[in-house]
């Protein structure tokens, strides 16, 4: 990843999403990128440093879904193909999402979904701020509706921390967030996990979720020219690029 910038900023769907079982659960710039930096409230500049094994702009990654597909330029040297490899083999978190091949390690285009790993931010007391699926992409096209609403659960529980989502998908982001069908499958999943984990309290009628930050990355001009304009569509508190 290269320079990232965050700025604070302040329909429904053709099919309504499945509830999803909780019991699975248990066991240059471009005139989009001008227009964002004319928000009216804060920027905040943060450099990433891949090479050092870390990611400055962050405290901890949360990766409760796996595996992902080349969807751009920006993604021919994916560094979470080459993290993945590495925990490939049979019985590995990564085992038949990713392959190596003459050109190096490549996804499968297989996906999969962690139950447990979805709940952990429920169980880190300390606020910190969390990168949102580092090794995937949320709005991958292969992750059901239903999952990805589980997520947004978790963060709309978890009101403590702060979560940075990252996508090269943000058509489809923009979709499911401007949805009340999206919004309300999101509250009805939060109502649930907080009775199943004995969270009480809790106020879920907020939204955007003021605690997380959607962003885009973007790898050329003709990218920020595409996903930064999807990305102002799209209703978020804080909106955020990673120039790669």
């Amino acid at each position: 990843m290269g320079r990232a910038t965050a700025n604070g900023t302040a329909g429904e769907s053709r099919a309504r999403p499945r509830r999803a079982d909780l019991r699975q659960r248990r066991g240059k710039p471009s005139t989009g990128a001008a227009r964002l930096r004319e928000t009216p409230t804060s920027t905040r500049n943060m450099m990433a440093d891949q090479r050092a094994g870390g990611i400055a702009w962050t405290h901890e990654t949360w990766n409760p879904l796996r595996g992902c597909s080349r969807v751009s330029a920006g993604c021919v040297n994916c560094y979470a193909e080459r993290q993945a490899v590495r925990m490939a083999g049979k019985g590995q978190a990564y085992h038949g999402l990713v392959r190596m091949t003459s050109q190096g390690p490549k996804w499968t285009g297989k996906v999969d979904y962690d139950p447990d790993k979805a709940l952990e931010p429920l169980r880190w007391r300390r606020p910190r701020r969390i990168f949102v699926n580092s090794m995937s992409d949320l709005f991958h096209e292969a992750f059901p509706v239903e999952q990805v609403a589980i997520i947004f659960a978790v963060m709309m529980l978890a009101q403590r921390h702060q979560f940075q989502v990252l996508t090269k998908r943000p058509e489809r982001m923009r979709d499911l967030l401007v949805t009340q069908v999206f919004r309300s499958c999101v509250e009805r999943e939060a109502d649930e996990l907080a009775v199943h984990v004995g969270y009480r309290g809790v106020q879920t009628g907020r939204w955007p979720l003021p605690n997380v930050w959607l962003g885009v990355s973007v790898e050329d001009q003709a990218a920020a020219d595409e996903r930064i304009p999807l990305l102002l569509q799209t209703p978020a508190a804080v909106r955020w690029i990673s120039a790669e």
